[in-house]
């Protein structure tokens, strides 16, 4: 079975159109699946949507009333998912659902662990960013390089794949509960020695982004220090 993950912040409006397109694509695929809609303390009326969509037997929610962050959300989607695979995406469907069906074939043909999604990887993915998001996003990148010296070339993109597997060993050693998630998920990764593959993930929807630019960036890479830290001494020790 699948596991579909959203991880959610005032998403009310587009939360509904979200399941249904998705429970379309994966039941005409012949698939095994659940949505696990994770409500991050909402302020909006999310909470009211998913509780009607609680309704479809396809549908489990998961939500709290205080905003902790993508991180701490993706721990508990991952926590109450069932499936053999999970899969994590954004709330507006930002890459399409064909990304969905690359990313399944990838762990079969690749053995993968992990599939994650790389805006670098697909041609003219940011053009439509301003200027300032792609200086500081390139920036953000080289910078998260040269302190992790991760060898992936999008940490921070909204799609990603785990087995089940992967999935228990990588969570349990998460703490970070804000954006810099990604990059703990993916330094984990690394120490566990797990296959992780790249796909090209193209922008499709460009919502509005919950993303403070530039304080969220520095708190990222202040995030970003810290769990390099933590890990070499680990490696030490």
């Amino acid at each position: 079975m699948i596991s579909v993950v959203i991880p959610m912040y005032n998403e009310q409006s587009v939360i509904s159109g979200t399941a249904a397109r998705l429970g379309a694509h994966l039941g005409s695929a012949g698939r095994e699946y659940e949505l696990v809609l994770v409500n991050d303390g909402s302020s909006d009326g999310t909470a009211q949507v998913l509780s009607a969509l609680a309704a479809d037997p396809h549908v489990r929610v998961v939500s709290y009333e205080d905003n902790r962050g993508k991180g701490y959300a993706m721990r508990q989607g991952a926590a109450a998912a069932r499936g053999d695979l999970l899969v994590f995406l954004d709330a507006d469907l930002s890459y399409g659902l064909p990304i969905l069906d690359e990313a399944i074939e990838m762990f079969r043909t690749a053995g993968a662990d992990l599939v994650v999604g790389s805006r670098v990887l697909a041609e003219h993915a940011t053009e439509k960013y301003p200027p300032a998001r792609k200086l500081a996003s390139g920036a953000f990148r080289f910078l998260v390089h040269c302190i992790t010296r991760l060898p992936f070339t999008d940490t921070q993109c909204g799609f990603k794949c785990y087995t089940r597997a992967a999935a228990d060993k990588i969570f349990p050693r998460c703490t970070i509960d804000r954006f810099a998630a990604d990059i703990e998920i993916l330094t984990v990764a690394k120490e566990e020695g797990l296959r992780v593959c790249e796909i090209p993930a193209a922008i499709q929807t460009h919502g509005a982004s919950s993303v403070n630019l530039l304080p969220d960036s520095i708190a990222m890479l202040r995030d970003a220090m810290a769990i390099s830290r933590a890990h070499r001494k680990k490696k030490r020790g």
